[in-house]
């Protein structure tokens, strides 16, 4: 009996009358649940989850509501003006939303409707799609839509099922096949395990799938479905790939578990209440706890929908000093400390005269072939040490080819004549280029590739915190504020050039480790 009903069974009413009663509240839900996917997915949660009282947070019916004019859109042909991303906290109801009873309830109306769903992982992917087949398979279900289709005996099991009016759902997994079939909603829910997102072959490999295998398979291209729902993770997760490759194409629903700059659209900021996304599934107690077990990095991503963290995580945004040309006038420069407050730092004068100044590039690879997440970058950096302080002087950071590299090379040479030292990272281009300047330009050390960017970035983080690294006043040079940037987001940003030569100045000027060109070995 559905709780709506349960006020009745005490009362004194007779049988004809309660079965009566019964058969006209269920045929006003029959239709309500027809009207609206909010109404049946408050009933289908009694099904599915009938010892669970739902809280329902606004975002339940806004997600139900999005969803429900995309189906109906789909299901009258009416072209699409985008696709949808949707990054929610987890634990908030949308695997249930979006994978497990929109579907159900699509077909109540639109039976030859096709989904094909996804996820990280096929036992993961296959437990959502059992969740939509038991509710399609529970005696509320085929009481009141038993008779709008029948699912198919020949083909009706856990990945795929089928109906007897042509629709289907196949529930796959991130590198899995599809078998040359197409659909109208294509729905990757945690399409990347959190887990694995640090990886760049992982990160590769559900953004490859997703651009080879997956987004070709609309049947309609121009009214089809595409829906990516999930928490961040990094900035080239899918919802990032997704977001750079193609940034006209997709509608982008962000909902931060607090109230934060990021929430998309802009008018869901008016739900908020005292900051707090969902007061009850999320409040500043459990907030609390999911920050100490995720992490500055975790809680970003998976509950703040930024990938790092506003304030920078291994490099601090308010960890940075800055220094200005004598005499020059500044104001001082306004950062946000993790707990929110803003500190004034003031510009030191760049010292007269410095102990060593040497030169640090990390190099694009050769003829666009490019890492994962990066565009083809070469970043050059002139650095000078005075004691334990170390100065950023100069910066070339741009998208050239090997040409333009020498070319790069040989002017900041020229501009800093005093950089007797200048080291270049062995991979990519860089021994290409040693190659071709040994002989012609003193002073290159070859530096060794080596994986482990997060260790090998730590003595710079630690050097950072100091307050020994030194960056120009931002006012002093346009490349500051992406320098930064690219350091707060680091290891979860796209790019991590900057980071690279950042990591090697910091290790040649603190530990003295030389590299000489007799070790130079092409």
């Amino acid at each position: 009996m559905p709780r709506v009903l349960e006020r009745f069974a005490n009362d004194n009413l007779s049988r004809e009358k309660l079965l009566d009663m019964l058969y006209l509240l269920d045929e006003q839900e029959k239709r309500e649940c027809e009207r609206s996917y909010f109404a049946f997915f408050l009933r289908a949660w009694e099904i599915i989850e009938p010892e669970t009282e739902i809280t329902v947070n606004w975002h339940i019916p806004y997600l139900c509501n999005r969803l429900q004019q995309e189906v109906e859109r789909v299901a009258k042909k009416v072209p699409k003006t985008k696709d949808l991303i949707i990054n929610v906290p987890f634990r908030t109801g949308k695997t249930r939303i979006v994978t497990e009873l929109l579907q159900p309830w699509a077909w109540t109306k639109y039976p030859w409707l096709k989904f094909i769903t996804w996820s990280y992982a096929a036992d993961l992917s296959l437990d959502k799609a059992v969740e939509s087949r038991r509710i399609i398979l529970s005696d509320w279900y085929q009481q009141n839509w038993g008779h709008v289709f029948k699912l198919s005996v020949d083909q009706n099991v856990k990945s795929y099922f089928s109906n007897d009016k042509s629709g289907f759902r196949r529930a796959t997994s991130t590198g899995g096949t599809i078998l040359g079939q197409g659909a109208d909603f294509l729905i990757g829910d945690d399409p990347l395990n959190p887990k694995q997102a640090d990886s760049d072959t992982e990160r590769k490999a559900c953004n490859t799938h997703y651009d080879r295998t997956m987004a070709s398979r609309l049947n309609d291209q121009k009214v089809g479905a595409r829906m990516v729902v999930m928490q961040r993770l990094h900035e080239n997760d899918l919802t990032g790939h997704v977001l750079t490759t193609d940034p006209e194409g997709w509608e982008h629903i962000c909902i931060p578990g607090e109230y934060a700059d990021n929430i998309k659209p802009p008018e869901l900021r008016k739900h908020y209440v005292d900051g707090l996304f969902d007061p009850v599934r999320l409040d500043r107690s459990i907030l609390a706890g999911h920050r100490r077990r995720l992490g500055s990095y975790g809680f970003s991503g998976q509950i703040m929908q930024s990938p790092s963290p506003d304030t920078g995580g291994m490099f601090k945004w308010h960890w940075w000093r800055y220094w200005k040309p004598k005499g020059m006038d500044l104001p001082p420069v306004e950062v946000k400390t993790d707990k929110g407050d803003i500190l004034r730092i003031t510009a030191v004068e760049l010292p007269d005269e410095l102990d060593e100044i040497c030169q640090f590039w990390d190099l694009a690879f050769d003829d666009g072939e490019f890492s994962e997440g990066e565009s083809s970058f070469v970043e050059g950096v002139v650095w000078g040490r005075l004691g334990a302080r170390k100065y950023l002087l100069d910066e070339f950071h741009e998208q050239v080819d090997f040409p333009g590299t020498i070319t790069a090379f040989q002017a900041m040479t020229k501009k800093w004549p005093q950089a007797h030292a200048k080291y270049v990272e062995k991979k990519a281009n860089g021994a290409a280029m040693i190659a071709s300047l040994s002989g012609k330009i003193s002073g290159i050390c070859p530096l060794p590739a080596e994986n482990d960017k997060v260790t090998r970035a730590r003595p710079a983080s630690a050097s950072c915190e100091a307050g020994d690294l030194y960056l120009p006043h931002p006012l002093l040079y346009a490349f500051v504020d992406p320098f930064i940037d690219e350091h707060k987001k680091f290891p979860k940003g796209k790019q991590n050039d900057r980071v690279d030569t950042t990591a090697h100045m910091v290790n040649k000027f603190e530990t003295g480790f030389e590299y000489h060109e007799a070790q130079v070995n092409i």
